[in-house]
């Protein structure tokens, strides 16, 4: 039996994820924590907590992380929404995305 999604586990999925998927375009990229914490302005504490999921990322950090990283934000929301397989379903996303 499949276990029912809450807005918590939602939340914490996305969180998660969107912390795995910058992770790996961080050190791709070679770059240390500390490296990419100084670059956007936060500390690094705070960057290994958004790449645990741990923490949220606020719109304007994830932006400055994103052009940090060389990456279009939209393209990590993408990649985000459209290969998140635990997530509900949601055709307004996959619309939105797919022009």
């Amino acid at each position: 039996m499949e276990k029912a999604m809450t807005t918590s586990n939602v939340t914490s999925d996305i969180r998660r994820r969107l912390g795995s998927i910058l992770r790996t375009k961080r050190t791709a990229k070679s770059l240390s924590q500390t490296a990419l914490a100084q670059q956007v302005g936060l500390s690094r504490p705070t960057v290994a907590h958004i790449e645990l999921g741990k923490q949220e990322c606020g719109l304007e950090a994830f932006v400055r992380i994103a052009r940090a990283l060389d990456e279009q934000p939209h393209e990590l929301l993408k990649r985000l929404v459209l290969h998140s397989a635990k997530l509900p379903k949601d055709p307004w996303a996959a619309d939105f995305f797919s022009g």
